[in-house]
């Protein structure tokens, strides 16, 4: 099954790191050809509550110029400041109000109206269960979308220096397809990680076969890497710390049964570690 639509979903509470993940999605959107659905979610008990409002923008016209709805519901002029102050130019914006919890909310939009891709700051809707992880790690978890998690003030001029720790498995049609289109539409040089646990793995074997993974995904611009640690999360974190990378992307399923369900995969330690942004693709997409 394909995807029915091709946009970027972005959760918005107005809070720096919402309006961070706003702005990376305005640019990724730019970028990739895709439209941006901002959800905000109101409280249940809220009277003014007016479901599925939509604004669009057309092409190449700043935003709050070209508003095309006289609904009216809270938080639509402060949206728009928020856009005007980013100069916000993108050819179709809609806005969604959702009385719903925001982990809630987020999971239900994404079943029903399945996004290319949602985007959200590590930070963003505070729960956490320190045995169930935070909103955006159980999201990853449990979602078939692929999740850019942003990390920090500071957003990342681009996606230009990658880090894709594999296991040399080859990847899914689905998996291949978005990765290869993201790398080549940010221009990327992707530097492929191997974390060895045994001194007995010949490193250069290793190297052969990332290279063959590289070679299939179309990447023109790639390092191969292969590292001994025994903690992985540590690993790969040290390992773009190094190369500087601002974007780790990761497969979620490195962990599976009843243990991923209970503690999740490597990909949620690296989103839960002071890590660049992640971009987690589920293995299961479809």
């Amino acid at each position: 099954m394909q995807r029915k639509e091709n946009y970027i979903m972005v959760p918005f509470d107005f809070q720096a790191e919402s309006k961070m993940a706003l702005k990376a999605a305005l640019r990724i959107g730019k970028t990739l050809g895709m439209r941006i659905e901002v959800i905000q979610f109101k409280p249940i008990e809220s009277a003014a509550f007016l479901p599925n409002v939509g604004l669009m923008a057309g092409y190449g016209a700043a935003f709050p110029q070209v508003v095309k709805t006289e609904l009216k519901f809270e938080g639509m002029d402060e949206f728009l400041r928020v856009l005007e102050e980013m100069n916000a130019l993108h050819r179709d914006i809609h806005f969604h109000q959702i009385e719903e919890s925001p982990e809630v909310g987020i999971k239900e939009f994404m079943h029903d109206y399945d996004p290319s891709l949602l985007v959200i700051h590590k930070e963003a809707f505070k729960g956490s269960n320190p045995l169930t992880g935070s909103v955006v790690q159980r999201i990853i978890r449990h979602t078939n979308v692929p999740v850019l998690a942003l990390e920090g003030s500071v957003l990342p001029e681009s996606f230009k220096n990658i880090v894709l720790p594999t296991d040399v498995s080859r990847f899914l049609p689905t998996e291949a397809d978005f990765i290869s289109h993201w790398v080549d539409s940010f221009n990327s040089t992707v530097h492929l990680l191997n974390v060895v646990h045994t001194e007995l793995i010949d490193e250069e074997e290793i190297k052969s076969k990332m290279q063959k993974v590289a070679l299939e995904l179309g990447f023109e611009k790639f390092f191969v890497n292969a590292t001994h640690h025994d903690k992985e999360v540590e690993a790969i974190v040290e390992f773009s710390e190094q190369v500087d990378a601002d974007l780790i992307m990761m497969k979620t399923y490195d962990k599976t049964g009843l243990e991923r369900f209970l503690f999740g995969s490597i990909t949620e330690d690296v989103v839960k570690a002071p890590s660049p942004a992640v971009l987690a693709v589920n293995v299961s997409m479809n």
